[in-house]
Parts: C-alpha cells; structure tokens; sequence
C-alpha cells in the first residue's frame, strides 16, 4: 500500500531545494511541477472492465498547475493496458501491475489491482425433487473473464429453510414436510435460482405376516403400511386386498384372510395406488415340532437353505461338496462341488440362484438352482464368509464376514454398501422395514443396521459368543441365542430386552415361525411355543448341530449336524 504523505514529502524536499536558488534559469516567481497526484491512490479493476485515473501535477506546495499534460505506461501489459488519458483496460489476467504517470520526467507509480469477475454460474441439478428428510448436493462451478473454472465462494440461500436447508458447501436438506422453495446460488454479480420440490413418495408396502400359514378353516389378519423411500410410514394411505385364490382363501376389506376346507397354496394381492404386492398364503398342517425325517450321510452338514418350492440344499464343510433334495423325498444324493468351506447358505426369494458362504477368499460362491452351474461369484474385501441373507423382494442380498456386514443390490457382483460388524456368524433380514441384524460372534451382540439412513442400535446378548438369529414373522420381535446363554428376545419397535428363556443346548443355530421357536446346537434340538415361550420338545441327537433353516411358508424346518445327519421338523 502506498503512503498517502509520499508526494507531500517529495513537495518538501523540492521546496527546500527551490529556497536555496540555483542555476536552473528558474526565477523565483516561476511556478515549478514539483510532483503527479494520481486518483484513486488504490485503484483496482475487475477482469475485462475499465477504469479512469487522474494525474494531477502539482508544485511544491501541492497547488494543482493547470494545463500540464500527463503520460501513461503499463509495466505489465497482461494484465492491464492504460491510453494516453489514463484510462486503464483489464486485459485478463489476475495480479497486481504498477501504472505510472509521467510529466517531463516527474514520475508518480501507483499500484492497481486486477480482480476476478464472474461472467457465469452453472448448477447441477437446475432443479430438485427430494423425499422429505433426504439431503442433495448441487454442484455450482463459475466461469471468470478468461475462462478459468472456480469451484468454491459461492453463496447458497434457501427462501424457505422450512421446506429445505442448504449448507455453505450446498448440501440441500428436505426436512420433514412437504412444499416447495429456492435455492439461491451467487458469486459476484450473477445468480442462480435452482425451484426445489420435497415430497413423499410411496415406495413400498409393508405387510405382515409376510407369509400367511393357515390350517383348514383358519384366520389370520394382514396389517399393512404404507412406506416412503426411507421407510417411514405414510399415514392414511388407502389399501385393497384381493384373493387370487378365492378358492382356497377369501379377503376382507380389512385384510382379514380366511381358510377354506381344502389346502394348498396362493396368494392374497395388496395394493395402494401403483404400489403392489403379493403375499403368499399356504393352507394346510403347520409346523408344531415333530421331528418327520433323519437323513444319514457321512459329512459335516454346516449350512442349509430351502426355497419356495421346497428344495433343500446343504453345505458338507469337511468335503468342500454341496448336496440336494425335496422335501417330499428328503433323499440326499445329489452331490455337486462347492465352494472351499462352504458356510452359511440362501437362496434367492424367485428360487433361482443358491448363494453359499466361503471360509477364505473374500466371495461368496452362487450356483443355478436348476442346472447347479457354478454363477460369477460377490466378491468383497473381507475374508471369511460366514453367512448370507436376502430381502423377502430379493433387491437386497446381505453377506455376514469377519469384518463387516455387506450389502450387495440384486445382479450386481460388488458390494453397494456396507456396515462394520467382528465375526458376523448369521443374519437375519426384517420382513418389512429396511433393517438387518448381525449377529456378532467376538463382540457378544446383535448390532440392527439400517441400510437406508445408516442409523445403528446394538443389542447385549450378555457377552456370550453370539450366533443364532432371527426376528418374528410379524417383524416384532428380535431372537438370539448365544454358545451357553439362554434365548434371548427385544422389543424390536422399543429396542426393551423381553424375558429370557434358558436353554439346554448351546445354542448355534435359530429359527423362528409364528407359532415355533426352533434352536439347534450342542445337546440336541429344542423346540419353543413362539406365545408362551414354553418348550414344546426336545430332541437330543448326537452331534453338533449347526443351523436351522425355515420354509418360506413356516411348513417345516432343516436342521443340519456336523456329525453325518441332516433332520426334517414339521
């Protein structure tokens, strides 16, 4: 910054000068230029524009002398150029020159600043639709005069913060309403209005049960809910139910569903607007605890899986084989090779694809259910595959490792997301909301993530190596048991520990139905009333049994053994 007493200084010194006389043929009546005042002292211009300076010669007293001319040079010229008049022209360039007035070798430098100027804003999106309580950031870049790009000093303004906020990095947040508003995006002169639109968007139909399992002459209800993209419910959404068996089960308005004398399978359709939904329905004997079938056959019989259409497959981890059946044969002897370990296994809800855990590797093997080809494995950055869960719509495929939690988007082979979770040996998929529960073997928990919003809740399973578990049909309860503790049971809506059930077996595997409560581990088999949480029976093969898998419809459960045998409970 230049002092504004340095031409003063200068006059004195001249005057001083002039005072003592000399041989410059100057009489001392002759007015003498003693300094060049320039306005303004601080000039500065932005990019492309202009600007008008003044040079004024003065005498040593610093009275203007009027008449004398003044001439103009730019020490830079990419930066700015300046006429004979002063008048000063940005040619671009960013930075600071000196421009300096001269009258017959009086000299006056004065330094101009050149500043950026914006000539556009574009922003991505141009406009935003968002669901209520979901976040978007825009992206705003500006061009200055010479085309150079600039991401950053802009200014975001929401008109009504009410129906959306917006950060100062412009992060646009709906908040739980619904409306419209602007977001204002400026930098320099020039703005830019981006029209936001919140709204809630029904995006899927929660029904529980999830399966309906009726015997002959039987009633259940179906409660529905209506849920935006974050999985929170739409209050008063209309509903219709309709019977596409109406044969075998009829429909209230009110969703009650009821059985008719026969039995066999169908499925009730559950609409809200363009929402649809089918839920099956099987009428016929229901699972209450009766061990049907024992399969011998030499292997360690780790994971299993049953589909819709009652196939049963059944992962040997001693051999690295895989093996099937039906429930209607339960004769094994289908052998194909599986992957190295095979652990926890799923099958996809449409019965296509067998998904199978492998103890290394980082990847969970898939194979066709109707060829057993060998499919393009999901890969992932962890180790061990310890087991494998999938939505009841099959969007959604979930793989527990030794390090986290999975979640792969359906037909794809990478991972979409994921969530951290130590030695997560089973998972369990809640049937409606966007919820999945990890069980944590090293940690002595049941940790609940939510795959839409990242929010997290853990469970103490009282600091027992957890490993079975499941959440009720009706996604109200949560089950898990641990190597030694009791059947543990929460409040899924509360997050309230229920009362425990003690246990003699060491529980390793879980299943659960409406109406049975299935554990299997070391010392046998221990079947539960899911109502009163009372044991219904008890079975004690030899062996460690590892895992229980239930039927889709809640008919029958497997039960696999690593000690030669694989049990069919109806």
């Amino acid at each position: 910054m230049r002092a504004p007493f340095l031409w003063t200084t200068r006059l004195l010194a001249v005057a001083a000068t002039l005072s003592c006389g000399g041989d410059d043929g100057v009489g001392s009546g002759d007015v003498v230029p003693a300094a060049i005042i320039i306005t303004p002292n601080h000039p500065s211009v932005r990019q492309g524009l202009t600007l008008q300076l003044t040079g004024t010669v003065v005498d040593a007293t610093g009275r203007e002398i009027p008449g004398l001319d003044v001439s103009w040079t730019s020490t830079d010229a990419n930066l700015a150029v300046v006429n004979n008049h002063g008048l000063v022209t940005s040619t671009g360039e960013l930075g600071t020159v000196e421009i300096i007035a001269d009258h017959k070798g009086i000299t006056e430098p004065v330094t101009l600043t050149v500043t950026r100027r914006i000539v556009d804003l574009d922003v991505t999106p141009a406009t935003l639709t968002l669901h209520r309580n979901t976040a978007r950031a825009l992206a705003a870049v500006a061009t200055d005069y010479v085309g150079q790009l600039v991401y950053s000093g802009m200014s975001f303004v929401s008109a009504d913060p009410a129906v959306a906020s917006v950060s100062p990095a412009g992060v646009v947040t709906a908040r739980n309403g619904t409306g419209t508003t602007t977001i204002t995006v400026s930098m320099d002169t020039i703005s830019v209005a981006i029209p936001v639109t919140v709204r809630i968007v029904p995006t899927t139909l929660a029904v529980t049960p999830g399966v309906v399992s009726l015997g002959p002459g039987g009633m259940d209800t179906l409660s529905v809910e209506v849920l935006d993209s974050l999985g929170a419910p739409i209050v008063g959404s209309s509903v219709g139910f309709a019977s596409l068996a109406p044969g075998l089960v009829t429909v209230s308005p009110a969703g009650i569903v009821t059985a008719g004398a026969g039995t066999g399978s169908g499925a009730i359709r559950v609409t809200a607007g363009a929402l649809q939904t089918d839920v099956s329905v099987y009428v016929g004997t229901t699972l209450n605890g009766t061990l049907l079938q024992t399969a011998t056959l030499p292997g360690q019989w780790y994971g299993v899986a049953v589909d819709a259409l009652d196939h049963i497959f059944i992962g040997n981890v001693g051999a690295n084989t895989l093996d099937r059946t039906t429930r209607a044969s339960f004769t094994f002897g289908n052998t194909f090779t599986g992957p190295t370990t095979p652990l926890g296994m799923a099958v996809s809800p449409d019965g296509n694809i067998l998904y199978v855990g492998q103890g290394g590797g980082g990847m969970v093997a898939r194979y066709s259910t109707a060829t057993n080809a060998t499919l393009p494995p999901l890969t992932h950055a962890g180790w061990t595959t310890f087991t494998v869960a999938a939505t009841a719509d099959g969007s959604r495929i979930f793989v527990g490792s030794d390090a986290y939690v999975y979640m792969y988007l359906a037909g794809q082979t990478t991972p979409a997301d994921s969530f951290p979770g130590a030695n997560v040996l089973h998972l369990a998929v809640h049937p409606t909301q966007p919820l999945v529960y990890a069980s944590e073997w090293a940690g002595g928990q049941v940790r609940e993530y939510n795959w839409l919003t990242h929010a997290s809740r853990s469970f103490s399973n009282g600091g027992g190596q957890s490993q079975g578990v499941a959440v009720s049909p009706d996604g109200l309860t949560l089950y898990a048991v641990s190597e030694g503790g009791p059947l543990r049971r929460w409040d899924i809506g509360t997050g309230a520990a229920l009362p425990a059930t003690n246990l003699e077996v060491s529980g390793f595997g879980l299943g659960v139905t409406p109406s049975r409560v299935i554990v299997a581990g070391g010392g046998g088999i221990e079947v539960f009333d899911a109502a009163t949480m009372t044991r219904v029976v008890k079975f004690t093969p030899a062996g460690i049994l590892r895992r229980v898998a239930v039927s889709p419809d809640y008919r029958f459960a497997v039960v696999t053994n690593e000690s030669n045998d694989v049990y069919l409970i109806q």
